[in-house]
């Protein structure tokens, strides 16, 4: 038997041998992009784990170069070999294209409709150790960009004043793909929260994004609609845009603990160069977009306070099934992002409560609704305030404390008792909750009745037993006069009526000047109006609003009541036979960033 002979390398030909080699793979690093995100183990993003990457990858063996650590420890070492080894030979293809929208998108978090393909990995984990599972599709058309997010994560948490603290999903969008490293007019961040019902403040306005998340089996999803409008450009198939999906992980209830990159870095809220850059392809023919209000996750959050929203009091528990569902269906088209609801008997009001929640929508809760004087005692009215706050705490953050008041027998000096009791009873179950005093409604009575109050309740010492003013601002808000409840609120700007002396005013000599102001009843009814009035009136109410509520004739949020002209008829932005009026346009339009008129 003969033996055959194995060829063996000297010591001194072993080293020239890994010299050269790394000589070529730094040759061939310094020659190609970066490394593949979606791709671990791609360090010259072609798509394909070879030879090349592993000539690259020993090039900076023992070195920091974050191009080669595959996974992030800060060292090019043996797990980055291993990492890059069980990838070897595997291949994408890349995601370089944004398809044409075929199916009319209802977004509601769910992504079921037919021309999603939730399928590109985002894998770049750009912020401590990443173990979430996270997929992408995007599509377009001729209004909207669209984006859906799949993450598997078993541990999500939405309890931080920052919503990149908590498990969320950021789009970044550079619409005219210039890569720049500062932010222009165009350029958008749009973060949508877990378990959030309103969009987070990210850069740039988010007016008329259709957004929503939904439970998912392992997590939960993301779906987005973007107006091509707020952009600043327009859609055609060809069109070559960046844009990034980030995914923020939150697993320990604390601030974030890790973040995860589709391609970009740690820095895409500053610097726009890693952002992905796809072309649009095909001819959309899919129908225009409804829903967007917020998410079907199962409740409400404390969250960003909607901005827009529907008021329905007592009338949702009160209603059947059937109209339940219509009351809610239209408001989700209409994307409010709260619904205000009565609450005076907690079993009785429990089924709508959930109903809403489930819908997606935050809940504002009425506690006692509309209470006649002199009420049924302090004790009482705190303990039906510790219910509705015990019963829906991590639910529902948002308290309202009786219904216009000043029309229900009330004065100051009664009224802030219970002010002080109610307050008292929620702040005791959630210091975060947020009570907002009752909403206040004179009947547009030319008098200094509401004035007079307000200054009454400061001397009483009720600064500190309201988180916001609330006042019913029907009307029509550019109008003066002394009837105007917005003049007795804001002053007329100069027009003459309450300019020197109004509940803004008052508030501010009391030191409550940075304290906002809502509107939890606004719009009109037709009985008084016409059609195109209340229209008018509703888009002026809703155009009020401005996430803060302390600038002359500015709301924190505004409510308009009501959907269904079926409480006090007149006032619906239906009609009697369910059709919409004029109105209802108007909110739809200004909620979605449309002109009206």
């Amino acid at each position: 038997m003969k033996h055959l002979k194995t060829a063996r390398f000297s010591k001194p030909q072993l080293l020239i041998f890994i010299i050269a080699f790394s000589l070529i793979g730094y040759l061939i690093f310094k020659s190609f992009a970066a490394p593949n995100p979606a791709l671990p183990g791609d360090l010259n993003n072609d798509n394909t784990v070879n030879v090349t990457d592993l000539s690259i990858l020993l090039s900076d063996y023992g070195t920091s170069n974050a191009a080669a650590d595959i996974n992030n420890d800060g060292t090019v070492n043996i797990l980055d070999m291993s990492a890059l080894l069980s990838h070897y030979g595997q291949s994408i293809t890349a995601n370089t294209n944004i398809p044409p929208s075929t199916a009319t998108h209802n977004i509601d978090g769910n992504l079921s409709e037919s021309d999603w393909n939730i399928s590109t990995q985002a894998t770049k984990c750009v912020i401590g150790t990443c173990n979430n599972t996270v997929t992408y599709g995007t599509l377009w058309d001729n209004s909207y960009i669209y984006v859906g997010v799949k993450v598997l994560d078993s541990s999500l948490k939405n309890d931080s004043a920052n919503c990149w603290d908590d498990d969320s999903v950021e789009v970044y969008i550079d619409p005219t793909n210039a890569g720049g490293t500062t932010y222009t007019s165009g350029d958008r961040q749009i973060v949508q929260r877990y378990n959030d019902s309103s969009l987070c403040s990210g850069i740039g306005s988010n007016t008329g994004v259709l957004h929503a998340w939904a439970a998912i089996s392992g997590g939960y999803s993301v779906e987005l609609a973007i107006p091509w409008s707020l952009l600043g450009t327009t859609a055609s198939s060809g069109k070559t845009i960046g844009l990034d999906v980030g995914v923020n992980d939150d697993d320990d209830g604390t601030t974030r603990d890790s973040q995860l990159m589709y391609n970009g870095t740690a820095s895409n809220s500053t610097d726009q160069s890693g952002f992905a850059k796809l072309s649009l392809t095909g001819t959309p023919t899919g129908g225009p977009p409804t829903g967007g209000g917020g998410g079907t996750g199962g409740g409400g959050t404390s969250g960003t306070l909607p901005k827009y929203n529907i008021s329905i009091g007592s009338k949702l528990s009160n209603e059947d099934a059937a109209h339940q569902d219509l009351e809610l269906s239209n408001d989700k088209t209409l994307s409010a992002g709260m619904i205000r609801l009565g609450y005076w008997n907690p079993s009785y009001n429990a089924p709508a409560i959930q109903k809403a929640l489930d819908a997606g929508f935050q809940v504002e809760l009425i506690i006692g609704d509309t209470v006649t004087a002199p009420g049924p005692g302090t004790a009482s009215y705190a303990s039906l305030a510790t219910t509705a706050a015990t019963t829906w705490k991590g639910k529902i953050h948002y308290f309202e404390l009786m219904n216009e008041p000043d029309l229900n027998g009330w004065t100051a000096d009664t009224y802030v008792p219970y002010l002080k009791a109610g307050y008292n009873a929620i702040k005791a179950v959630d210091p975060t909750d947020v009570v907002w005093h009752g909403g206040m409604w004179d009947k547009n009575s030319p008098t200094t009745f509401l004035i007079d109050w307000m200054a009454r309740e400061y001397a009483l010492g009720a600064k500190n037993y309201f988180d916001a003013f609330n006042f019913h601002c029907y009307g029509n808000n550019t109008q003066h006069g002394s009837w105007s409840i917005w003049d007795m609120v804001y002053g007329s700007g100069g027009a003459g009526f309450y300019d020197t002396t109004n509940v803004r005013s008052i508030m501010t000599a009391n030191g409550d000047s940075a304290k906002p102001t809502v509107c939890t009843e606004g719009g009109n009814t037709i009985s008084s109006v016409s059609l195109t009035e209340q229209a008018t009136d509703v888009a002026l109410s809703l155009k009020s609003v401005d996430g803060i509520g302390t600038g002359y004739r500015k709301t924190q949020a505004m409510f308009i009541y009501t959907t269904l002209d079926n409480d006090v008829p007149g006032f619906g932005l239906l009609d009697a036979n369910n059709n919409q009026r004029p109105a209802w346009t108007a909110f739809y339009n200004v909620a979605h960033g449309l002109p009206y008129p």
